[in-house]
């Protein structure tokens, strides 16, 4: 399914629309949707993952009627329901990758999001290239969306029995978390910092691109693939380096990269499509990768959990991101892109600073083995 953060960034260009409003939009369907996460995460621990991917098949594809309408009000149902889809998605395949195998969650999750991000990554390429061949209906790509839910119907996961008993009920939902709640507090806003500057960026790819010059077909999507397919890429060897030196190391290391690379691009703009191919490429590699280190560590502190960690660490994270894309909007209205992408920018520090405390507070928690 082609990935709505690649789509509506450039169908917002296509059509015209108010990046204001758009921002708004995108802000309350994402903040609703995501919200859920933490609902979807905990049912997806009880043994309702598969469920919920087909759940979130369904919810999503409504997605595909977007063009048919000019109305912002059913703009904002529409996306309400991809999110819906999305939040009952994540927590859910997240949790089925973990479980592949217990010595490198940290390359499990980086091959899930990796996956995901090939997808992103030539989904603005595809939505203009079938837009125009099908003349707006792409609707019908919910042929083969149907044809991929009939498959997964029939697939076998071997996960363990859904069950809701009474010890495990909502209400205790944040329980597993009260003797090391600083690391998964530290972790979730290092997380949101991170995917604020890394979504904020794709949102905004298309006028900053625009802005400096570059050719139209590489504005309308080709920016973008390159840009994502340095995070599907490049999250592969970090994942598997994680498993190995550790998440930590790897943020630092990473943050220090993306600072030095995002300013450059910004301050210092190629005019060759190469020099900026290639610096559009490492900026989503090393940011990119941030995602699935926080939450492979976060898998590992509670490996008992690891639906509702993900649900922390993505829905509740992205609850705010999706707030930001409303002020991002205004920001961008009143100073301009590339002014925005500049104060963007200080974001990178976060992630350094919070995860260099988080080894401080760990030194006071008591472990948790991740073979349990």
């Amino acid at each position: 399914m082609m990935d709505l953060l690649g789509i509506w960034p450039i169908f917002k260009v296509i059509f015209n629309l108010d990046i204001a409003k758009v921002g708004f939009l995108m802000a309350i369907a994402g903040f609703c949707g995501e919200a859920c996460q933490l609902i979807f995460g905990h049912l997806s621990d009880k043994g309702y993952s598969k469920k919920l991917l087909i759940l979130s098949f369904v919810s999503s594809s409504c997605i595909l009627f977007l063009p048919l309408t000019n109305s912002y009000l059913v703009y904002f149902f529409l996306l309400l329901l991809f999110y819906l889809g999305s939040g009952a998605y994540h927590p859910a395949a997240a949790n089925i990758a973990s479980q592949f195998s217990a010595k490198r969650k940290g390359l499990m999750i980086t091959l899930f999001s990796s996956g995901g991000q090939v997808g992103a990554a030539f989904s603005q390429i595809a939505f203009v290239f079938f837009y125009h061949k099908t003349g707006g209906h792409i609707y019908l790509f919910l042929i083969p969306v149907y044809l991929l839910l009939f498959i997964l119907k029939k697939t076998d996961f071997a996960l363990v029995r859904p069950t809701l008993s009474t010890e495990h009920s909502f209400s205790n939902m944040l329980a597993p978390f009260k003797d090391k709640k600083a690391s998964i507090v530290l972790l979730y806003f290092s997380q949101v910092a991170n995917q604020i500057l890394f979504f904020g960026s794709i949102f905004l790819m298309p006028e900053l691109l625009k802005s400096f010059g570059y050719p139209q077909w590489y504005v309308f999507g080709v920016g973008h693939m390159i840009y994502i397919l340095g995070m599907a890429i490049v999250m592969i060897p970090v994942g598997y380096l994680a498993d190995m030196v550790g998440e930590k190391k790897l943020v630092h290391i990473c943050s220090v990269l993306s600072l030095a690379v995002f300013y450059i691009f910004l301050f210092f703009p190629p005019a060759s499509l190469v020099s900026v191919s290639i610096l559009l490429f490492t900026l989503g590699g090393v940011l990119g990768s941030l995602n699935p280190m926080f939450l492979s560590y976060g898998h590992k502190l509670f490996p008992k959990n690891t639906g509702t960690v993900s649900a922390i660490l993505m829905g509740f994270a992205w609850c705010a991101v999706y707030l930001s894309f409303g002020i991002i909007g205004v920001v961008v209205k009143k100073f301009g892109v590339q002014t925005t992408m500049l104060g963007m920018g200080s974001l990178i520090f976060v992630p350094i600073i919070l995860m260099s405390l988080e080894s401080v507070f760990a030194k006071k928690q008591k472990p948790v083995s991740v073979f349990h």
